[in-house]
């Protein structure tokens, strides 16, 4: 029965940021809640962070660096937060994640986070089209921000073996993935990726 209550618990304060629901995020932080822990999905709370709008994402850190918390820890399958933040494009939070200690070259399953760039995958909280160009630009914006703070220099991905698989949030169902080659006119070919769920967490390749 206890054991129950846990897993319980731990999805309600991993839900709270999916809701983006800061004050009750930081409320169940404030009541012990274990940093440690993972949905029934297998997502950890770090990786449960990306789902915070910008400016409570950048509270949500600040709260949890008090604390202690490791934000390179990766969930269930191998993927981190920053990771998550690079395919996502989502700059400004990763310019708040550089503040806190993070790993820049911590690869998931062999690719680094500054590759992960080349993929227009999920817009984590927000709305707006993604329009080709603009991710392409956004990219090399986030290359430079991770160059300037270590990480290793951007390499494309043109591989399809298997060895290139990557686990995502079990939250997310629908993948867009545009590849992004640096030619002359930024050219863009957009590649359709699927999902598998045989596993608690889906499965991405490409």
């Amino acid at each position: 029965m206890v054991s129950i209550v846990l897993n319980l618990y731990a999805g309600e304060f991993i839900t709270s940021a999916f809701e983006d629901d800061i004050e009750k995020f930081e409320k169940f932080i404030e009541n012990g809640a274990d940093l440690n822990e993972t949905n029934l999905g297998g997502l950890n709370v770090q990786t449960a962070l990306a789902y915070f709008s910008d400016e409570n994402f950048e509270r949500a850190c600040e709260i949890l660096y008090k604390k202690g918390f490791d934000f390179n820890k990766p969930q269930k399958g191998g993927l981190t937060l920053l990771y998550s933040l690079c395919y996502s494009l989502s700059y400004n939070k990763i310019e708040t994640l550089l503040k806190y200690n993070i790993d820049v070259n911590k690869k998931v399953n062999g690719i680094l986070p500054i590759q992960a760039t080349q993929f227009a995958i999920y817009p984590f909280h927000t709305l707006q089209k993604r329009n080709a160009l603009a991710c392409y630009n956004e990219g090399k914006r986030i290359q430079k921000l991770l160059l300037k703070n270590g990480s290793e220099k951007f390499k494309y991905i043109l591989s399809t073996s298997p060895s290139n698989t990557v686990s995502v949030p079990s939250t997310l169902v629908t993948v867009n993935i545009i590849l992004l080659y640096p030619t002359s006119n930024a050219c863009v070919n957009s590649i359709s990726f699927g999902l598998s769920s045989n596993s608690p967490s889906y499965g991405l390749s490409f």
